[in-house]
């Protein structure tokens, strides 16, 4: 039985997670709050300094420690921030992502569980620019996860999804002609779904034939 982790369980991508996963995977979302009433919810405290990054690394390895039956984990971190404040971004853009792909990784490996994997969310914006922290902190993933990938090959599986503009609260100001813009401006000639970007997250999670690679999820806009 494979359990998958979800950092950001306000997102909303979570929901669309929890929709698509199927089989015999267990969920469990971890987060500030739970707006979407999902089940498995494992309330955090937020990411204020690295002791608070640390915190929720303790929560998911604790509650996985203590999940029966498990014979692979999948970790989904979903947390971001677009911000101009490189304290905020550096935490939650980049040191999360790589405390907790690191201390998950260490500790599948040494349980011996199979077909583990890791999957974190890009931006387009680290291709094209956008607010410099945002897109500097953004960029910094490829290079996690290529030395996951590294340190822990035969063990876990790694992949980055980047989305573009797709339709979620960070889009929720634009007016309609700049939606419509941006959406014809895309190869496919619309703006992407959170069951769109949630697919190909859980494409990710379930093929045991891809790691170390790269999931363009912007609509054929940015070449990867």
């Amino acid at each position: 039985m494979r359990k998958v982790y979800v950092i950001g369980s306000s997102s909303v991508l979570a929901p669309s997670i929890a929709k698509l996963v199927v089989g015999d995977s267990l969920t469990a979302f971890i987060g500030r709050s739970n707006p979407y009433g999902l089940e498995n919810f494992i309330k955090s405290q937020g990411v204020t300094d690295e002791a608070s990054v640390a915190a929720i690394s303790e929560l998911l390895l604790n509650d996985l420690k203590n999940t029966s039956g498990i014979t692979s984990a999948s970790l989904i971190v979903l947390s971001g921030v677009s911000s101009n404040d490189w304290k905020s971004s550096f935490l939650i853009n980049e040191y999360m992502p790589a405390k907790l792909s690191e201390d998950f990784s260490k500790y599948v490996s040494l349980q011996k569980l199979h077909d583990n994997s890791v999957t974190l969310i890009g931006s387009s914006a680290a291709y094209h620019g956008a607010k410099l922290p945002y897109a500097a902190t953004k960029a910094s993933l490829n290079g996690i996860v290529h030395s996951i990938a590294r340190d822990f090959k035969n063990n876990v599986r790694i992949n980055l999804v980047v989305p573009s503009a797709f339709e979620s609260n960070m889009i929720a100001d634009w007016d309609n002609e700049k939606r419509a813009a941006v959406a014809s401006s895309n190869y496919i000639g619309r703006l992407g779904t959170p069951d769109d970007m949630a697919a190909a997250i859980l494409f990710t999670v379930n093929n045991p034939f891809i790691t170390n690679s790269t999931l363009n999820m912007t609509g054929g806009t940015v070449h990867i």
